[in-house]
């Protein structure tokens, strides 16, 4: 409805019917939810959002992307920077889907982004298929 609202091409690509991963449901939804929100946030009226779902051997590969505001090869480094103190509420999008994704799998090596300023911004992730059961409740995420 959003996308209709504001006249956004949102497209599915998928080569599967589902991709089951090994993970903590809740903190897999809320980088999704989080991803998604952010590429409306960030894409004008008419331009385009697209998410990728392709599993893998040892790994699902989600991505969402936008041709929305982006960013510079050097504000990327700077949110992506460890030590980076930032004002109440900037870029926390970023921040708290690299903080979830570290919390379910203890590192961040899943979660890539490329952004271009102007151009639009790709955030992927591949997330494991085989990880030990339990860890910080992890389920696999098809599973009620």
């Amino acid at each position: 409805e959003l996308a209709a609202n504001r006249n956004i091409s949102f497209t599915l690509h998928a080569d599967c019917e589902q991709c089951l991963v090994w993970g903590d449901r809740l903190q897999i939804q809320k980088v999704v939810n989080n991803l998604l929100s952010n590429a409306f946030k960030y894409t004008s009226d008419g331009g385009s959002i697209t998410l990728e779902l392709a599993d893998g051997t040892d790994e699902c590969m989600f991505s969402v992307s936008d041709n929305g505001a982006g960013m510079s090869e050097e504000r990327l480094l700077e949110v992506m920077e460890e030590n980076t103190r930032w004002e109440r509420g900037a870029n926390i999008g970023i921040r708290n889907i690299r903080e979830r994704i570290r919390y379910v799998y203890h590192t961040d090596e899943h979660l890539q982004i490329h952004s271009r300023k102007g151009m639009g911004t790709t955030v992927s992730m591949c997330l494991p298929i085989n990880v030990e059961e339990g860890k910080n409740g992890n389920i696999r995420v098809s599973e009620k």
